[in-house]
């Protein structure tokens, strides 16, 4: 297995803890006018110093097995530039949204095979006309199935491609991402931390962390989120450690 051994070589634009220019303690910065910058400067990151935490590993011990392991997949994966870049996936990558709607999928299936099979019993007492409970079965769990199937084969014949992710590139000290349809390539020092709250699926606030560019009005929020307020905050600071070229 051949690791990617291209050497770092960071640009004079990488992002560089002891330089100058980098924006202003939270506490220090003006509201502004917009409702996103006065969003971000209520909710910004203050920061808590030395995070008495550890980090988790983000994979499981089969990582070790995986490393051994010559396959496509494992190919492509370590022939990734982690070392350089962080990606994030929005919903607006065709893949990740066939990913999610993929999920999705399965569990509409679950819930109408649930219903089917208790819509059975009333077949069997005769309330229940055998037709319409084949028409249901058809729409509430074969059509998911069949297209789940069908976004799992688009995901692994790569008929979608990734686009739009958000790339933190270290050597250049550069972020990517697109919005309202434009791809941007701006500084990481420029931008503010804040921390949003949104409510998920099952109901349950995720905090995400939010990075807000004031010159231009755009910002990249992390997907996924967090169920706890500390882990945004160690992402950020995970974050600041990745593109820091000053260790």
């Amino acid at each position: 297995m051949k690791f990617n051994t291209e050497p770092n070589v960071y640009q004079p634009t990488a992002y560089d803890s002891r330089r100058d220019g980098l924006p202003p303690h939270p506490a220090d910065r003006a509201p502004g006018t917009r409702f996103l910058e006065r969003e971000v400067h209520k909710r910004a990151i203050l920061g808590r110093g030395l995070q008495c935490r550890e980090y988790l590993a983000d994979l499981d011990e089969r990582v070790i097995d995986f490393m051994e392991e010559d396959s496509e997949e494992a190919r492509e994966i370590w022939g990734r530039p982690n070392h350089r870049q962080i990606l994030w996936r929005p919903i607006t990558n065709p893949r990740a949204f066939v990913d999610i709607f993929g999920q999705v999928l399965v569990f509409l299936a679950f819930f109408g095979g649930l219903t089917a099979i208790i819509s059975l019993f009333s077949l069997f007492f005769g309330s229940f006309d055998i037709i319409v409970w084949l028409s249901f079965i058809g729409y509430a769990v074969v059509a998911p199935i069949a297209l789940y199937k069908l976004s799992r084969l688009a995901l692994r014949r790569n008929w979608v491609k990734e686009k739009n992710n958000t790339v933190f590139d270290r050597c250049t000290g550069m972020v990517e991402f697109s919005r309202r349809f434009r791809r941007y390539r701006l500084p990481f020092r420029e931008f503010e931390p804040a921390i949003r709250s949104m409510g998920g699926a099952s109901f349950q606030l995720t905090f995400h962390l939010l990075l807000y560019h004031r010159k231009t009005n755009t910002f990249v929020m992390e997907p996924g989120g967090h169920f706890d307020y500390w882990k945004a905050e160690l992402a950020w600071e995970r974050l600041q450690q990745f593109m820091d070229t000053a260790y």
